[in-house]
């Protein structure tokens, strides 16, 4: 200052001291203000806690954050729509950079389509602003779901697919029947469409499941939290299994299959095999399944039959009958969880099929697979044999669904895919 002074005195002639003092003061304004005069570049806008195409119900809660390194910023605007922008708040001057945690009250929106608006006005004198838009909706409607069956009636000892159809796209569903929880998982059809979203559980009905109707408990909830609850009813009538047939063992397979310790083992290992595909949420398979091989049906699924062990029992599996080496496919595309020779099953073949779906080969002479093979629908897997506890050569082909064995003749006739409208109305 003491400089300036002094070179003010020495300037000579009063035009000269004139032409200093403007020059001093331009210099002076320049050397303060040329920050806010020259500044072109607006601020930098960001928002946080909301993503484009969000679905709200009653609160908007932002952390809305302001830059500008030069003139700093003046203003932060919000609107919603047309309606009258709001200053969310006076800043001080010296104001370089904003974070301001903001909650919009939703409540007087009517249930639709809105977009965001922020801006942020710095305190340059050309006044630059940034624009920030998003898109989002409001709902608070609860979703509204219907039902379906296929097929409409079910029955002992096979499988009965449960569609669900809701108007939105659902977060969760929690639901119950037979005491037990079922699994809902999305149809890939519903990504094609934004009318309606299909969901669907596959339920085993066990031989001896209790016939009549049953209720299924329902809770729907959608992506904010809106709720519907709902109670369906699915009837099961009685399945007339067949009866009759006595199996005569040796007496090396008698004590095979009253040796408890052999058959835990065989369950143990399977159980392990079938519980994949209930932890698998893609469906791997793809329509109808296929018989797996070729030959004489000599005992369908659920017949009851005796053995010479004194032990009478549900058939849990179809076999089909052949010569040793007749060629085993796989029913339809999954993954191998098992492949080993077992000691009441001999050597078996598990494939998870996704979705709480398993089939299994069983008596085999001769395994074509290694657990974590993808094989596709009629691949060879394996051949027929008489390994196990068994009187000749032949497959015994089983069905899981959900850890419920079901007839798997049915899934050659059904395709549980879609329900048969993809229309709910």
């Amino acid at each position: 200052m003491l400089t300036v002074r002094r070179a003010f005195r020495q300037s000579g002639s009063p035009k000269a001291k004139a032409l200093f003092l403007v020059i001093a003061l331009g210099s002076w304004f320049l050397y303060f203000f040329s920050h806010r005069i020259f500044d072109r570049t607006a601020p930098k806008l960001t928002i946080n806690n909301l993503t484009d195409g969000e679905t709200l119900t009653t609160s908007l809660l932002l952390e809305i954050t302001a830059n500008d390194q030069r003139a700093g910023i003046k203003d932060l605007y919000l609107q919603i729509n047309d309606a009258q922008p709001q200053k969310l708040q006076k800043l001080p001057k010296q104001t370089i950079k904003r974070v301001r945690e903001y909650n919009y009250d939703l409540s007087g929106l009517e249930d639709g389509q809105y977009q965001l608006t922020a801006t942020a006005r710095d305190r340059a004198f050309r006044t630059n602003e940034s624009y920030l838009n998003i898109n989002f909706s409001v709902d608070r409607n609860p979703p509204q779901v219907h039902f379906t069956t296929k097929p409409k009636v079910g029955l002992q000892g096979n499988t009965i697919a449960i569609f669900i159809v809701s108007n939105e796209l659902l977060g969760s569903i929690e639901a119950n029947m037979f005491g037990k929880v079922q699994i809902f998982y999305p149809l890939p059809m519903s990504e094609k469409s934004s009318e309606y979203y299909w969901y669907r559980c596959l339920v085993g009905v066990s031989v001896t499941q209790q016939i009549g109707y049953h209720s299924l408990d329902l809770i729907a909830t959608d992506r904010v939290g809106n709720q519907s609850t709902a109670t369906f009813v699915v009837e099961i009538e009685k399945n007339e299994f067949e009866r009759g047939g006595y199996i005569k063992l040796s007496p090396q397979k008698q004590k095979l299959m009253l040796d408890k310790s052999k058959g835990r083992s065989d369950n143990v290992k399977r159980s392990q095999a079938y519980t994949v595909s209930e932890q698998t949420k893609k469906q791997l398979w793809d329509s109808h399944f296929i018989r797996p091989a070729s030959g004489i049906l000599t005992s369908p699924f659920g017949k009851y039959r005796e053995y010479n062990t004194g032990i009478k029992r549900h058939h849990l599996g179809t076999d089909i009958a052949n010569q040793t080496g007749t060629a085993i496919y796989a029913s339809n595309a999954g993954v191998i969880t098992l492949a080993e020779r077992l000691y009441i099953y001999g050597y078996s073949i598990i494939i998870n099929h996704g979705q709480g779906v398993s089939t299994s080969y069983s008596h085999l002479s001769k395994i074509e697979v290694a657990v974590g093979d993808n094989v596709e629908k009629d691949q060879l897997i394996g051949l027929m044999g008489a390994t196990g506890q068994v009187t000749g050569p032949h497959l015994h082909w089983h069905m899981a669904v959900n850890g419920v064995a079901v007839a798997p003749e049915q899934w050659t006739e059904v395709n549980f895919s879609s329900p048969k409208s993809k229309d709910p109305n």
